[in-house]
């Protein structure tokens, strides 16, 4: 089943300078082409605090704390050359601490009651007491406001010899599309080092910060796209189950 609609995201939390961002700057650094710069719609600019643009393929978003890029159009993978791009070709030195590999999909169901049913599957009524009586009540009677499952989130925890994390996965009816059939699911893939976090506005560990972002966007770049295939199969898993 292909989804309605769907938006990637990479997410970086860190210590940044928003003006580094700006189209003109990653222009001069090949990460966008002159054309690109000279077309990006400026969203946010607050010195020091925001910068947001939009280019034909990505939304970007740089604060001193985070950097968001998302995406609506296929390949992707244009999110991540962008990022990696951005902290191994600016002259500025971009302190990484954690990095995320979200994806958000809309699936428009057969009918109103398939979308009923995955949320009876995922979440039964009968498992919440006398409440759940009420609720499937009111999600056999057809009605247009009717009860049924909001959100379902299961995490899975991993870690390996040098990054931990978590990927967890979101259920539930879709509120960008009006319809009663579509369904909501959203994967956030997070990523951090094992190491324990270092004072980055020390002069004498900014250099080892930098190398430890370093290595984050260095495992960004191996499982991008790995991350964004196994939310597209646990996806299909939930919607397929009976």
């Amino acid at each position: 089943m292909a989804p309605e609609q769907s938006t990637a995201t990479i997410v970086l939390l860190g210590r940044f300078i928003p003006e580094a961002f700006l189209p003109d700057i990653l222009s001069k650094a090949k990460i966008i082409s002159q054309k690109e710069a000279k077309a990006a719609e400026i969203r946010a600019l607050l010195h020091g605090l925001v910068v947001k643009f939009s280019l034909a393929w990505a939304d970007v978003s740089i604060e001193p704390n985070r950097i968001i890029v998302a995406s609506k159009r296929a390949p992707y993978v244009r999110i991540c050359d962008f990022v990696t791009k951005s902290v191994y070709e600016l002259p500025t030195r971009l302190a990484v601490t954690a990095i995320g590999v979200n994806l958000e999909s809309h699936y428009r169901l057969t009918s109103p009651k398939a979308r009923l049913d995955l949320g009876r599957r995922l979440a039964p009524p009968e498992q919440w007491g006398e409440w759940g009586k009420s609720i499937s009540t009111s999600m056999d009677g057809g009605q247009k406001n009717h009860g049924g499952m909001i959100l379902v989130q299961m995490r899975e925890n991993f870690e390996d010899e040098e990054v931990v994390g978590w990927l967890d996965v979101s259920v539930g009816p879709s509120l960008a599309i009006e319809e009663n059939k579509v369904a909501y699911l959203k994967s956030n893939h997070h990523h951090q080092l094992r190491v324990k976090p270092i004072d980055d506005t020390s002069p004498m560990e900014a250099e080892e910060s930098a190398l430890r972002g370093t290595k984050l966007i260095d495992v960004l770049a191996e499982r991008f796209e790995s991350s964004i295939a196994k939310s597209e199969s646990i996806f299909q898993g939930i919607l397929e189950s009976k």
